[in-house]
């Protein structure tokens, strides 16, 4: 069985996230490009005197880009350090569900905890831990330091 979790959509795909990972939804904001970060960084916002780095979810999983839209939601995570998840559409919370594991459907789903079938569709689930990689999270840290120290 899996945690309670939170629905949401990128173009006509359905994924999920662990909601105890979730603070909170908020409307797309105007994002701030940051120079040097990974590609999959959209840039950044202010939350509340806080300055959040936003993963545009479509260049995380290959999807092709589009102009974020006034209906485009940011989830606001915190897998350690506090992030924004740009994504098309927020649906509803599922409480606990089954669900397959990732190593049940493939080997290598390196964002995936697994899937599962709800309403017609394949929901599938990601693992938030692994949304940057080593690599990414250095460059996102040091572009983010040299934000702070322009300032």
């Amino acid at each position: 069985m899996m945690d309670p979790l939170i629905l949401f959509k990128l173009a006509e795909f359905h994924f999920a996230l662990k909601l105890d990972h979730v603070e909170r939804v908020v409307h797309s904001v105007e994002i701030t490009p940051l120079p040097g970060a990974p590609r999959v960084i959209e840039g950044v916002f202010d939350l509340a005197g806080e300055i959040i780095p936003v993963i545009n979810m479509r260049r995380r999983f290959g999807m092709a880009d589009k102009r974020i839209a006034l209906t485009d939601r940011i989830i606001i995570a915190r897998p350690g350090r506090r992030v924004g998840l740009l994504v098309d559409e927020v649906g509803e919370i599922v409480p606990k569900c089954d669900f397959v594991p990732a190593a049940g459907i493939s080997s290598g789903l390196v964002y995936l905890e697994g899937a599962m079938y709800r309403e017609e569709n394949v929901v599938v689930i990601t693992c938030l831990e692994r949304f940057l990689s080593a690599e990414e999270s250095v460059d996102l840290e040091e572009s983010l330091g040299e934000c702070h120290a322009d300032s």
